[in-house]
């Protein structure tokens, strides 16, 4: 009887515990999944969802039910705002961008969305390093969660009565107390863009001087160019995302992300990937167009792209993540037919070889009118080709 006593009273004292850690979990909301308290200097940054963001946004397209998702990568995630689409026709609308994403990753959470939500429209940005065969799979890649209907297993039990959710809500209310900015991750699947780039821990040096940003970080992403080679398999992929949006009669809407040109132009050149790049703009016109899809490239030497490296920047965070406005004006295009000249281009066999001479042509103004700013990018790709980090940052402190 004793002992009873005892197991009765441990039973009570775990299911208390675990009832305790559920209510402070769900209170502070690590993943932003409830959303149903936020407090300014209390849970406003949810840094659960920054270590888990492919587990939260697998779960978060289960319980928004978008009839709109926003496909890519980090470009799309922090330059892509839902709430810029206001017609019903579209709504709701979540951002799926995910950092790092390969074409392959992109179609496995295209059908788990398909099978978690009813979706009539994908909006997917592209870019030519989601082609990569030599790209792995991001760590945070969990294919126990997508393919499948989410679960209240899924969304309540390891969201709120795990000790890793109790750490990821310590570490929300520590971060939220030192950040007064507003939310990083929004309810939408957003990133803004400038609350990712204000954690930055060079966050002065890259507003009191744009060339750092640009001079230190980006030549060492040259390496990553260094190791390119389209994948046979990743364009498989690509067609494999057309045909379920056939499939299942999604609109979709097919564009080129607009890296700054010094990146997804100079940096390209650097490494002599250029021909391989237009190589790849070719094969997709061809699978777009034998598809009847739209394909729009923002991408190159063209207006927004070529802009001044300078003190603040309007267009860009870093040379590969574009602001929110960009952002508006891609949507303004594809969504509503809103053309701006000398950017975005609709894609087709017919004028994809006279894009790309046009676009050869405008790079040799670009290297004329930046030629100072270019030279010195050249010498620090040149070096951090060679490895020499130091002298990559001795470099841009010139500036």
């Amino acid at each position: 009887m004793h002992n009873k006593k005892k197991i009765v009273l441990f039973f009570y004292i775990t299911l208390s515990l675990m009832m305790g850690v559920g209510i402070f979990n769900y209170i502070v909301d690590p993943y932003g999944l409830f959303r149903t308290i936020e407090l300014q200097g209390f849970n406003q940054q949810k840094e659960g969802v920054r270590s888990k963001i492919r587990y939260v946004k697998s779960i978060e397209i289960s319980l928004r039910k978008p009839k709109t998702i926003i496909m890519g990568s980090s470009r799309v995630h922090d330059g892509v705002n839902p709430e810029y689409i206001k017609e019903k026709s579209f709504l709701p609308v979540y951002n799926y961008g995910l950092d790092m994403a390969r074409i392959k990753e992109i179609k496995q959470y295209l059908k788990h969305a398909v099978i978690n939500s009813k979706i009539e429209y994908l909006i997917l940005g592209l870019d030519y390093f989601m082609f990569n065969k030599y790209q792995r799979l991001n760590v945070t890649y969990d294919k126990t969660m997508i393919g499948r209907r989410i679960n209240y297993f899924d969304v309540y039990f390891k969201t709120l009565f795990t000790m890793s959710a109790l750490k990821d809500s310590i570490k929300t209310i520590k971060i939220s107390a030192n950040q007064n900015k507003r939310k990083e991750f929004l309810a939408n699947g957003y990133r803004p863009g400038d609350q990712v780039f204000y954690k930055l821990k060079n966050y002065e040096k890259l507003h009191k001087n744009t060339n750092w940003i640009f001079l230190t970080t980006r030549p060492q992403d040259t390496l990553y160019y260094s190791k390119m080679a389209l994948d046979q398999e990743s364009l498989n992929d690509f067609q494999e995302i057309i045909k379920i949006c056939n499939k299942h009669n999604i609109d979709l809407k097919l564009y080129i992300s607009p890296a700054h040109a010094s990146l997804d132009g100079e940096g390209i050149n650097a490494v002599g990937l250029q021909p391989e790049f237009e190589k790849w703009k070719e094969y997709i016109t061809d699978i777009t167009n034998k598809s009847k899809v739209t394909l729009t490239d923002f991408s190159g030497y063209n207006l927004i792209t070529t802009e001044a490296v300078r003190t603040p920047m309007k267009n860009y965070w870093d040379s590969s993540h574009f602001t929110e406005s960009i952002g508006d004006m891609i949507l303004d295009n594809i969504l509503y037919s809103k053309k701006i000249d000398n950017f975005g281009i609709d894609l087709t066999p017919d004028n994809i070889k006279n894009h790309l001479k046009v676009n050869k042509k405008n790079r040799i103004i670009y290297l004329k009118s930046e030629h100072e700013y270019l030279g010195s990018l050249h010498e620090m790709y040149e070096k951090a080709l060679n490895g020499d980090r130091q002298d990559v940052e001795s470099l841009a402190g010139m500036f």
